[in-house]
């Protein structure tokens, strides 16, 4: 399985600030391009930039997916006996870079779970 290395950083992408659209001969509006808010991490978790990457609609979707982070804290089970596992974060990142993601969860949220999983939505 591949980790995190200590010089990579982790891009979490936020929310959309801008959106540039044109119009086509139809009269129909078509984004063109989008501007997305992202916070940078280093190897230990801290927050080394906060800043915004313009993409482009088709690059945004194929290159960015959602992940979510879900720990189990070694006890909490359901009816079924069965490990209950609760969400403990949400992140947009890079699909090619979801080992940093993982690395990042371990630092953040490792303290009191038994068990972390990231999971693709």
């Amino acid at each position: 399985m591949k980790t995190m290395k200590e010089y990579e950083t982790l891009k979490i992408y936020g929310s959309v600030l801008n959106y540039w659209k044109v119009e086509d001969e139809n009269g129909y509006e078509h984004t063109t391009q989008m501007e997305v808010a992202y916070r940078e991490y280093d190897y230990n978790g801290k927050l080394i930039n906060v800043g915004s990457e313009d993409f482009t609609p088709r690059r945004y979707n194929e290159q960015t997916h959602d992940y979510r982070v879900y720990g189990w804290d070694g006890e909490t089970r359901n009816a079924g006996k069965q490990r209950w596992f609760r969400e403990l974060a949400w992140a947009r990142i890079n699909r090619n870079e979801v080992y940093k993601l993982r690395r990042f969860a371990e630092v953040h949220y490792g303290k009191g779970q038994a068990v972390l999983e990231v999971r693709a939505v």
